[in-house]
Formats: structure tokens, C-alpha cells, sequence
């Protein structure tokens, strides 16, 4: 049975509705259910652009084309050989016969914060079209509906910088018309094993190197010592061919002494960089203390106040775009560096910047994370009680422009999820634990809005940074939030060993709205497991205090979820007395999801009791209140539920109308196996 949401969340949809939606007003000879049709969302095309003055890889694309229909394909080499640029270039080409779309994602495998292996789930399932409200929390059930959604599509998906086969394997569709290219600096001989073809890179001949230089810098009757130093037998990378040519092409003198035969990759990267002017050597530098390689504008506009502050930080951007050592992402308002010139900059911070400098980047960073995920999620979930977060420091400006609605508020947090989870990480290992717990905090929207799988990990950290920082308030915070996380997980002891610790702190601190906060959530657990008397008696318990501290939605909330437990109990008319109570309630309180829930167990209620007159009734206006939702998971079990209420009134086709209406709902949401169930009622076999 679906709970309403607890004291600290909100369920609701945010966005664009799809879905069906079941008329139910008065009913005269019968329940009459349409489907308008559902709006078809464009297929996804999540490559990055493709590269410019791509040169000479005849052989790996051939290979490629020869691969067939069903490609699984490893493209290796060291950083900096063009394992991405032919993999963009390659399906940019053959963008027309992947009719249902493309996919990308860089798994980071090579940084200190690699991404989780079902990382990209939740941003892939919904590019497939699945609303972000009906992406399931639990990872294992993210992984069955995109098994499901990519079974029969023709894909391209572009797997960056693995570190390993485990990271990859989830990720591969078995769809027989999907192409799936993997970038990586390792062998990774168990995917081989597995079936990909390994396409390991070379660097580019002289000839092939000099016709790319060319193109970027323009023909040299004679060419520049920097052009011959990389004109050696043994090859040349793309990424220092491009990166010599976009100095060259600025028409700069050669900042050192030209480059010998020994020419390096990280010559040429510190050549480019001598070449910068101060504020962008400067920002360069600071880029490089990212978590990663790929970083807002925004962001780095935060960065720039670092002192001595850059007063122009978007001339900064542009300057270090035009040497090739940044390029625009493939999200809007975002810049990325190739991942060995971020390890470069990283470099150069450490030897280049004093300590207090590397220090203070990190929590300007820190700052605009914590800024924009507490901006968010006070969109997301405005009911929610929180501490006000405390800075590092106050910027001249707001630290980030607050989203204007909800659909902004989740554009926001999808965009940044691996940077600020990322960034998370590395404060951790720094000892700075009274942002780390505040970012978990903060970030309560990212996994009950959009599902990201790293739930558990973020707000484990945020237990453990809390109690390093002896912040009580924050540590009952965390124990709340990991428990929410693992009970989603079906972990349900050690949710209540959470709730537990977080109840005793409640306690201490004398927090009694936190303390029936705790209550609730083991109540909720109880319920689940059938436990029921317990369940009556802790939320008893909340109904006491949540009246004593005058919050009436949080009580009605409770009494309603009292109502439901007494119903499964067999307390029939104690349960209708409290669903009633708590449905009139909520009524006054502006918040229709929680009067549609209280409305459907109050009719669940009325039907166990036996009046399915009374039980029509109440479902049917349940169903009322939710289709204003949209396609919802309470919604489809409000039809479930009028369904068995026709069942036992004998009224068969009234009863499969709402089943297959509730199935509509499942298969719509992605509750494929919810929907399964239902359509045997539908059809009259065993559930």
C-alpha cells in the first residue's frame, strides 16, 4: 500500500503531466474511463557535439562499420588520444539509424570520484520519457525499467571514461539494433570477454599530424619548431596536436624555448598555459580543484571571487576557450575540460597556489553547492523544516539565482547531481563536516524528486560528518534521512536502527516536531511489516504531539495513517472515524495529494467494513482529487481499489474497467510489474 508523504516531504508532480486519466463523475449505467493519448517526448540526443578537425581514423571507423547492427565496442589509449572525439565523430554520422535516440554519460573512472555504476539511470530513464515523479527509488527496479524501455529501441549510447567492467555492464542495453561505444584508459579484457571488440588507438602519423595542425593553425610554408617537434616517427597525440595548433593560431610567440624531440603532453599544456594572461592562468588553476571535469558558469563565476578576485571571469572563460583548454558542454550553461588538462590544472593549483588559496577555492565551491541545492529544494519541498545553511563565505552577489519554479528547481539539481555529490566527497576528505552533512541535508530533494541511486552513500556520509562535527541537530537530521533511504530500499531494520538513534537525540535536543517525525517514519515501517499494533501505538503517539505543538497538517497526516492501520486491523469504524476526521482536516490545509490519499483509504476503509456504497463513493473522489496529480501511483491504486469494491458488488465489466484503467496508470508510471498484476485481474486470472 502506497503511505502518504511523511513530515519533512511532498509528493507531488512537478513539470509536464502525461498519462491517463480516468473520468469519474456520476456514473450512470456503468463506469466510463478514456485515455487521451499520451504526448510522445522527442528522443534524446545527449551527445556533445562533434569534433572539429577530426583527422585520420580511418582504420577504427572501419572497424566500426564492420562491427554490424549490434555494436558493442572498447575504444582505449592514454589520455588525450581521441578515444571520445571518434566515438562523437562515429555516431554523429550515423546519427539517422538511431531512430529512438542517443545516450551518453562520463563515468569519471579515471578521477578520485568515480561515478556509480547505475549513476546515469535516473537521467536516462527520464530522457526515455518516464516522468521524474515515476522513476522508481529503488536502483534495482531503475535498472528492470530500463531494461524494459531499451529492450526493442534503436539506440547509440556513449559510455565515457570507464574505470571498469562493473561500472559498465548495468549500463549495456540488449536491444539487437542498439550501438553501444566505450571510451577507457584501461584494457578492461572482462568486457572484452564479455563480447565488446577492443579498438585500442595509436597516436597519428607525421602526415596525419601535420594536415591537423594545418586545419587549426593554417598552412606554415615553413614550419614552426613547435610543428616539428611533433612531427616525430613515433606519433603524435590529437589532444597536444590541437592544443599546439590553438596556440599557434593565436599568433603568440612561443612562451619558453621551442619544444625538443622529448615534446610531452604536459609541455604543451604548460606552454598553452604560459601563454594565458594572469586572470586566466588564475581561473585555469581553480578549474583544476573541481571535482570534476565539468563545471557550471555559474560556478565558475563563484570560483573568480577567490582573492585576488577576477573581475572578468567571463572574459577568463572565453580567453581559456580560444586556447582549447575549455570547451562548451554539452549542457547549456556548462564548460568542460578534457580530462588531462583538468589533472593538468589540478597540477599546477597544488604547486602554484598557497595552501589558504586551495582552501578557499574549495569553499566557494562548497558555497555555490550548498546554496543552489537548498535554493532547489525550497521549491521542491517548501514544507519541509530546515536549518538555514551556513556559509564560508558571503559573496557581494547571491551565490545562485533561486529557481523560478519546480521545473527549474529539478533542471538545476539533474544538471549539477555529480558535481555537488562529487563535491561532497572530497570536503569529507578534507574535514570539512559541517558542510558535508548541510549538503546531504540540502540535496533531500535530488533522491525524493529525481531518484539519483547514491541516496544511501550521501546521507551515510552525512551521518558519519555529523557526528565528527558534534552537531546533534544534524546528526538526527542525517539518521532521518538514511532511514527514509534505506527503508525505500526495503532495508526495514536497519531503517529502524536510523530511526531509533535519530528518536533519542529528538529527545535530548527537546525537539518534539523532529521527535513525531521519527515517530511516524518507524510507524510507517511497522505498518509495511504487519506489525500493527505497534504502528497504532506509535502514531498515537504522533497524533498526541503533533497537536500539543499546533501542527495541524502533520496530526490530520498522522490520523490518517492511524485510520488505514486500524482498518487493516479490523477496527472498522475507529478507522472511518479517524480517515473522516483527518480527510476534513487536510481539506483546510492546502494539500490535495494527502486528501486523496486519506479519500482512498477511507473507501478501502468502508469496503472492508462491507458498505461498497459508501466505499464507491469515497474512491470515487479520491480519484477525482489525484487525476488533478496526473498519472500518480496513488491514482492507479485508487482504481485498483474501485476495481475490487466492483468485484465484490458482482459488477464485472465495471470491474475490469478499472483494472485495466489502474494498469494504464502502472504501465505509464513504469510499474511494469504492478501493471501485469492488474491486467490479470482485468482479464480474470490469478494475481
Amino acid at each position: 500500500m502506497t503511505q502518504p508523504a511523511h513530515s519533512h516531504t511532498t509528493n507531488a508532480l512537478s513539470g509536464a503531466v502525461s498519462g491517463p486519466a480516468v473520468q469519474a463523475g456520476t456514473v450512470h449505467g456503468g463506469v466510463h474511463i478514456t485515455t487521451p493519448p499520451t504526448h510522445q517526448p522527442d528522443p534524446p540526443r545527449q551527445l556533445p557535439p562533434a569534433p572539429t578537425h577530426f583527422t585520420n581514423r580511418d582504420t577504427p571507423l572501419a572497424q566500426l562499420n564492420a562491427l554490424g547492427d549490434h555494436r558493442l565496442a572498447l575504444l582505449t589509449g592514454p589520455g588525450g588520444a581521441g578515444k571520445s572525439a571518434l566515438a562523437l565523430h562515429w555516431i554523429h554520422q550515423h546519427a539517422h539509424q538511431f531512430t529512438d535516440g542517443q545516450l551518453y554519460t562520463d563515468l569519471r573512472g579515471h578521477t578520485t570520484t568515480p561515478a556509480q555504476p547505475l549513476a546515469p539511470l535516473p537521467g536516462w530513464l527520464r530522457a526515455l520519457g518516464t516522468p521524474p515523479a515515476h522513476i522508481p527509488t529503488n536502483p534495482d527496479d531503475q535498472l528492470a525499467l530500463y531494461r524494459t524501455l531499451t529492450a526493442t529501441r534503436r539506440l547509440a549510447l556513449l559510455i565515457d571514461n570507464a574505470s571498469s567492467a562493473h561500472q559498465v555492464r548495468p549500463l549495456i542495453p540488449t536491444s539487437p539494433h542498439t550501438t553501444t561505444l566505450i571510451t577507457s584508459r584501461h584494457r578492461l579484457l572482462d568486457l572484452v570477454i564479455d563480447g565488446a571488440t577492443p579498438l585500442p588507438l595509436n597516436p597519428l602519423n607525421p602526415e596525419a599530424t601535420l594536415q591537423l595542425i594545418t586545419r587549426i593553425a593554417g598552412p606554415q610554408p615553413t614550419p614552426h619548431p613547435a610543428t616539428r617537434a611533433l612531427l616525430r616517427p613515433t606519433g603524435a597525440w590529437p589532444l597536444e596536436i590541437r592544443l599546439t595548433g590553438a596556440l599557434l593560431a593565436t599568433g603568440l610567440h612561443w612562451p619558453t624555448t621551442p619544444p625538443t624531440a622529448e615534446h610531452t603532453m604536459t609541455t604543451t599544456l604548460t606552454q598553452s598555459y604560459r601563454a594565458l594572461p594572469p586572470p586566466a592562468q588564475q581561473l585555469y588553476r581553480h578549474i583544476g580543484l573541481h571535482p570534476t571535469p565539468t563545471l557550471s558558469t555559474a560556478c565558475a563565476h563563484a570560483i573568480a571571487h577567490t582573492a585576488p578576485p577576477i573581475t572578468d571571469p567571463a572574459l577568463a572563460l572565453a580567453t581559456l576557450a580560444e586556447a582549447s583548454l575549455l570547451t562548451t558542454s554539452d549542457r547549456p550553461g556548462f564548460v568542460t575540460m578534457h580530462d588531462v588538462i583538468h589533472e593538468h590544472a589540478a597540477q599546477l593549483a597544488q604547486t602554484e597556489d598557497a595552501e589558504h588559496t586551495r582552501t578557499e577555492v574549495l569553499d566557494r565551491m562548497a558555497d555555490y553547492y550548498l546554496a543552489g541545492s537548498d535554493a532547489a529544494d525550497i521549491v521542491l519541498t517548501p514544507n519541509r523544516r530546515r536549518p538555514r545553511p551556513t556559509y564560508h563565505h558571503t559573496a557581494p552577489a547571491p551565490l545562485v539565482e533561486a529557481p523560478s519554479d519546480r521545473a527549474a528547481a529539478l533542471t538545476w539539481l539533474d544538471a549539477e547531481r555529480a558535481n555537488l555529490l562529487a563535491m561532497q566527497r572530497i570536503l569529507y576528505g578534507r574535514g570539512d563536516n559541517a558542510t558535508v552533512w548541510q549538503l546531504a541535508d540540502a540535496a533531500w530533494s535530488l533522491f525524493t524528486h529525481l531518484h539519483a541511486p547514491e541516496w544511501v552513500d550521501c546521507y551515510r556520509l552525512g551521518v558519519q560528518a555529523a557526528v565528527l562535527a558534534g552537531h546533534r541537530l544534524g546528526e538526527a537530521r542525517m539518521r532521518t534521512g538514511l532511514g527514509a533511504a534505506l527503508r525505500e530500499h526495503q532495508r526495514y531494520d536497519q531503517a529502524l536502527d536510523e530511526y531509533g538513534i535519530a528518536l533519542t537525540i529528538r529527545r535530548e535536543i527537546d525537539d518534539p516536531h523532529g521527535e513525531a517525525t521519527a515517530l511516524h517514519h518507524m510507524a510507517v515501517i511497522h505498518q509495511r511489516t504487519g506489525d500493527l499494533d505497534q504502528a497504532r501505538g506509535l502514531l498515537v503517539q504522533v497524533v498526541t504531539i503533533r497537536q500539543h505543538i499546533g501542527d495541524t497538517r502533520g496530526a490530520a497526516r498522522a490520523r490518517a495513517l492511524l485510520g488505514a492501520t486500524e482498518s487493516m486491523a479490523g477496527r472498522h469504524q475507529e478507522a472511518i472515524t479517524h480517515l473522516t476526521n483527518a480527510r476534513d482536516t487536510l481539506l483546510g490545509v492546502d494539500d490535495p495529494h494527502s486528501v486523496g490519499i486519506a479519500q482512498r483509504w477511507l473507501g478501502q476503509a468502508h469496503a472492508r467494513a462491507g458498505d461498497l456504497g459508501a466505499a464507491r463513493g469515497a474512491l470515487h473522489a479520491a480519484a477525482r482529487v489525484l487525476d488533478q496529480l496526473g498519472a500518480t501511483p496513488d491514482l492507479a491504486a485508487t482504481q485498483e481499489a474501485l476495481g475490487e469494491v466492483e468485484t465484490a458488488a458482482g459488477s464485472a465489466e465495471a470491474a475490469r474497467q478499472h483494472y485495466t484503467a489502474a494498469a494504464d496508470i502502472y504501465r505509464a508510471i513504469g510499474a511494469h510489474q504492478d501493471a501485469e498484476r492488474v491486467t490479470n485481474l482485468a482479464t480474470g486470472q490469478p494475481a
